[in-house]
């Protein structure tokens, strides 16, 4: 995926090239924000998240077509809150999936709880409230997380969910430029996105009993995970037929010139799944 968010930002930065200056300004900001943090970790999470995650969303809410001056400062202020939230989701998920080493585990919580206190406030900047809708939305990756442990059947089209804190502000605070169409692509770019990265550590999962949709699928073909040629392929297949399905829900969405930022980064990850049908 590396290779696929180089080629997004060498891409953007010719159409648009303000959206580089704006990874920029994050980025200083972000280091101004969480000194003390583990920087390269944190510099490569804001730019992974920012490229993937909310330069798209933010682009279809013509957020470089914002003119007056108040009206940039607000949607400033929203884009600092969505790539703090995503950065809190990040460290929050490297502690409930165990990934973080045991000694880090508190400071990755201090640092998650900097970056969501960082993101309210943002938010407030904004002009607008963390409020119930807010704290719902919030609340519901957790619950999602809780339920599939519990082993709770896996949906294709609610593994959003995962993400919830992503579609925070693009839904509650920038649904005065965003219709209730772009809300149903970002949900599915996100599932997309998910499943794609679900398949290509399918392997990974299995063995550390991580549930996902693939490794659902995978307990179907057998009692225990089994790597045979058939059970892998099937499991793949499966996989893929659902991403597909999200790349056709997706595929209107890549005709509106209103905004390329979208169209480049959307259609990259969809063009990236179907050269190398993540095998």
């Amino acid at each position: 995926m590396s290779d696929v968010i180089t080629n997004l930002a060498n891409s953007l930065t010719v159409i648009a090239p303000g959206v580089s200056s704006e990874l920029n300004r994050l980025l200083n900001l972000a280091r101004a924000h969480f000194s003390g943090a583990d920087w390269p970790y944190v510099n490569a999470v804001v730019e992974r998240y920012y490229w993937l995650y909310g330069a798209p969303v933010f682009g279809r809410a013509g957020y470089w077509a914002a003119n007056r001056s108040d009206d940039q400062r607000r949607m400033q202020s929203l884009m600092d809150a969505h790539v703090w939230l995503s950065l809190h989701l990040r460290l929050v998920d490297n502690v409930i999936d165990r990934d973080a080493p045991p000694a880090l585990i508190a400071k990755q919580l201090r640092w998650a709880m900097r970056a969501l206190d960082a993101s309210k406030a943002a938010i407030r900047l904004s002009g607008n409230e963390w409020g119930a809708e807010a704290e719902d939305l919030y609340e519901l990756f957790l619950r999602y997380d809780e339920a599939v442990k519990q082993g709770a059947s896996i949906e294709p089209d609610e593994l959003w969910q995962r993400v919830s804190p992503l579609v925070i502000v693009p839904e509650l605070y920038l649904r005065e430029r965003l219709t209730p169409a772009d809300a149903h692509y970002y949900r599915a770019y996100l599932n997309f996105m998910l499943l794609a990265h679900d398949l290509s550590d399918l392997f990974k999962d299995a063995q550390s009993g991580h549930n996902s949709l693939p490794t659902a699928l995978l307990r179907r073909q057998a009692e225990r995970p089994v790597f045979s040629r058939r059970v892998v392929e099937t499991v793949f297949a499966g996989a893929e037929t659902r991403l597909a399905q999200f790349a056709d829900t997706l595929a209107p969405s890549l005709d509106d010139e209103r905004e390329p930022v979208w169209t480049v980064v959307v259609g990259g990850c969809l063009r990236q799944f179907k050269s190398d049908g993540q095998r």
